[in-house]
């Protein structure tokens, strides 16, 4: 799955899973993504993969994403 998200600075979508995996490219700002136990940051620029039914949550930066 690939979609365009917007988030506003410091906003957060919570822990949640897709029975696909899902991609995407980071066009502006940055994230703090939790993919399972892992936490990693993505900043403009990157890619990130997300395999299907695995949770996950997005926190954006200081800057709308």
């Amino acid at each position: 799955m690939m979609s365009l998200v917007e988030l506003d600075a410091n906003s957060e979508v919570p822990l949640h899973s897709h029975p696909n995996e899902q991609a995407g490219l980071v066009l502006d700002g940055e994230f703090e993504f939790t993919v399972g136990e892992e936490r990693k940051i993505v900043k403009k620029g990157e890619f990130y993969i997300i395999p299907g039914g695995v949770e996950h949550k997005v926190v954006a930066g200081q800057m709308p994403s």
